[in-house]
């Protein structure tokens, strides 16, 4: 895990998973990124980065093409996600210059587990926001959500994914097949981490 996350503090105190309909989205911060929920201003760049195919293949959930409509629904699905507090989504931001370079999120949070999810644009590939991100969400869900396994996914052929996931602490577990968006059998790998 990496020292130089920040979590921020909570207002209140939460019903550790008995309930998560008590969850402020709060602003996470990293020596290099800011993560805050999402706006309606902020789906025409959403739509912009999702839209790019290298971008959407990555992913397990995200279709293409990928519309501005699109976009603008699956922002405005975030409130009743957080107050049914069955799924977290933060935008995450490049501090220097502002401006938003993918997602992270919790999902299926449940049973105090959740799934992690998360996609950054194609020009920021490389760069390590994802591994920086995926880690102040880690922290969020240990510490302030009482979450005791968080799990991921990610096609066998994405191997980066893996890599961003291995550098949080996640372990490997196992290997399924799945049907993918062009309905080719593929392999998802995944990866576990406990709060311990």
């Amino acid at each position: 895990m990496n020292s130089k996350r920040v979590v921020a503090l909570r207002a209140t105190p939460l019903n550790k998973c008995d309930t998560y309909s008590t969850v402020h989205q709060l602003k996470l911060e990293t020596e290099r990124l800011a993560l805050r929920g999402y706006d309606l201003d902020d789906a025409e760049r959403v739509a912009e980065l999702v839209g790019n195919y290298e971008v959407a293949k990555t992913t397990q959930n995200i279709p293409h093409p990928y519309s501005l409509e699109m976009a603008k629904n699956w922002i405005s699905s975030h409130t009743q996600s957080l107050n049914e507090g069955d799924r977290i989504a933060y935008a995450i931001l490049v501090k220097d210059p502002r401006e938003l370079v993918g997602t992270v999120s919790l999902i299926n949070i449940q049973e105090c587990q959740a799934s992690l999810g998360y996609w950054i644009g194609q020009p920021y590939w490389g760069k390590g926001y994802c591994t920086e991100a995926v880690s102040a969400i880690l922290d969020y869900a240990f510490a302030e959500l009482g979450i005791e396994r968080v799990y991921a996914d990610h096609y066998s052929n994405n191997p980066a994914s893996g890599k961003v996931m291995a550098k949080n602490g996640m372990q490997y577990i196992g290997q399924r097949d799945a049907i993918d968006r062009n309905g080719n059998i593929v392999k998802i790998n995944r990866y576990e981490i406990f709060n311990t």
